[in-house]
Formats: C-alpha cells, sequence, structure tokens
C-alpha cells in the first residue's frame, strides 16, 4: 500500500479523516483545499491485477454492452461538438468501446489503458491501438492529440495530478480535455443510498472491486486542471448512467443543483481547453 504525504493539489500535509469515517475509515480530507482522497493507496501493480477477466466479464456482457451504447454515442456527440476530426486519446479505455465508435466515425483513435485483459480485448474485438500502461509512461509527442478523454478514469489513479499534466503536454494549442468523474458532493444519491441500506455509501474499502483513490468535487477538480496548466474549464453534469433507478437520481441531482446554484450532480463532466 502506497501512504499519501502531502496533496496533490496544494502540497498541504494537514489531512483529517473525511466526515469521522461515516465514509470509509481510509478517506481523508486535505483541510486547505478539500481534496478528498483515499489513503493509503493500492500501488500500481495492484491495481492493475484488480482490473482482470473476472472484473471485466460483466463489461463485456451483451446485456452490459447495449445498454452502454447510447451512453458512448452520447459521448461521442459531445467529442465531435469540440472537434469534427482528428486525433482521440482515451484514457482508461477499458474494452474500447468508445474508441470504437469514434474510429467508425472518421477519428484516429488510440487508448490507455493498465488492465492486460481490457488492453488485449480491445485490440483483438476492435483492432484499436490501445497501450497496455500508464499515460505518463508513453512517449507519444507533445501537441499530438486533438482530444483527450478520461471517462470515469481519474479517481481510480493514484497519480491524477501527473495524469493530467501529461494530458496538457500531448494536447495541441487549443485542444481539449474531457473529464468525467463522480461527484463527492452528490447529495441526493448519498440520501437514497442511506434510505435504502440505512449505512452511508463507503467511498473505499480495501475489498473494493473498483477502487477510487480520489474523490473530486467540481471545485477540486477544477484546482487540479488549473495547477496542471488548463485555464478555459467548464463545469457541468455528467450524465452517465444506464440503471432507470440510477438515471431517475441524476435527473434529481441535476435539477436540485440548478434550484440550489450549486454542483450537488451525482456525476460532473469537466472541458478544459489547452
Amino acid at each position: 500500500m502506497r501512504k499519501i504525504e502531502r496533496c496533490i493539489i496544494c502540497n498541504s500535509e494537514n489531512f483529517q479523516q473525511y466526515k469521522n469515517g461515516k465514509y470509509g475509515k481510509d478517506i481523508y480530507i486535505c483541510m486547505n483545499c478539500k481534496l478528498v482522497f483515499t489513503n493509503p493507496q493500492p500501488e500500481l501493480e495492484e491495481l492493475k491485477e484488480r482490473y482482470n477477466s473476472d472484473y471485466y466479464s460483466y463489461m463485456i456482457s451483451p446485456e452490459k454492452k447495449y445498454r452502454r451504447t447510447k451512453l458512448w454515442q452520447k459521448r461521442l456527440s459531445l467529442v465531435k461538438n469540440l472537434a469534427s476530426s482528428g486525433k482521440i486519446l482515451d484514457v482508461g479505455c477499458g474494452d474500447g468501446s468508445f474508441l470504437y465508435y469514434a474510429k467508425k466515425e472518421g477519428y484516429e483513435v488510440y487508448g490507455i489503458e493498465i488492465s492486460e485483459f481490457a488492453a488485449k480485448y480491445a485490440k483483438e474485438k476492435y483492432g484499436l491501438t490501445v497501450l497496455n500502461c500508464t499515460l505518463e509512461s508513453t512517449d507519444f509527442k507533445n501537441n499530438y492529440f486533438d482530444v483527450i478523454t478520461f471517462w470515469h478514469t481519474l479517481e481510480h489513479l493514484n497519480q491524477p495530478d501527473l495524469a493530467i499534466k501529461k494530458a496538457h503536454d500531448l494536447l495541441k494549442p487549443e485542444g481539449f480535455l474531457v473529464v468525467a468523474v463522480p461527484n463527492i458532493n452528490d447529495i441526493i444519491g448519498q440520501k437514497f443510498f442511506w434510505l435504502l441500506h440505512r449505512q452511508y455509501h463507503k467511498l473505499y474499502t480495501p475489498e473494493s472491486i473498483e477502487p477510487h483513490l480520489y474523490h473530486f468535487s467540481s471545485t477540486t477538480l477544477k484546482l487540479l486542471l488549473m495547477k496542471c496548466g488548463f485555464k478555459k474549464i467548464n463545469i457541468k453534469c455528467d450524465f452517465a448512467q444506464v440503471d432507470p433507478y440510477w438515471r431517475m437520481i441524476e435527473k434529481l441531482s441535476f435539477y436540485f443543483s440548478k434550484l440550489s446554484c450549486k454542483d450537488y450532480y451525482l456525476a460532473i463532466l469537466t472541458i478544459s481547453q489547452k
């Protein structure tokens, strides 16, 4: 396990357990910038082992892939509004579904995936160029990509700051970075979970199948993006749910956010320009 000594945003060492541990005993908050994170965290090699064939067996099942088809098409529509053609890099591309649809639309696509199983699947199933490594370890030329996407990937990384800095370097001038993450300030979703289970949703446990290592709000995500060189940052709701129940929660969170003029979305979407 890897212990976090300093905040990746503000470099502070002043941490406290987040909300007295009710969302997990290993969840901490930086008392300076309010970034929430898991501490300690699994090392990279352990993370690679977790995202194995057992993890992806459900992800690549016909039922799951069918339900997520509209999601990937919606994701692609967003990207097309940013760049109608060019090079796309998807970080944490999983089974390659998003890149498959982007490739069909004429984009030159590349993927990054730490799961050996998923990277192999994406290459063999869709004929994609997918590197089985971290973004920071790649040797792409700087100013190479028109769009780089992190579709619910950033929260899984144990060095998200290095990944965003690398993405900034790899983007062409005026290129776009698209990041979607769960929202730590998702009040509606948290309340519904408590009503259903009579307990708070644990953000992380050592047994977590899909470990989230950083837990962003719109504020802390923006701070991280700014630290890594992005200045033009647009924040909105990420409509990503495919389950009917959670789509309802997603909409309630969206309307509550609009009424309260605060970012209480179920998930956050940021579009940043270099």
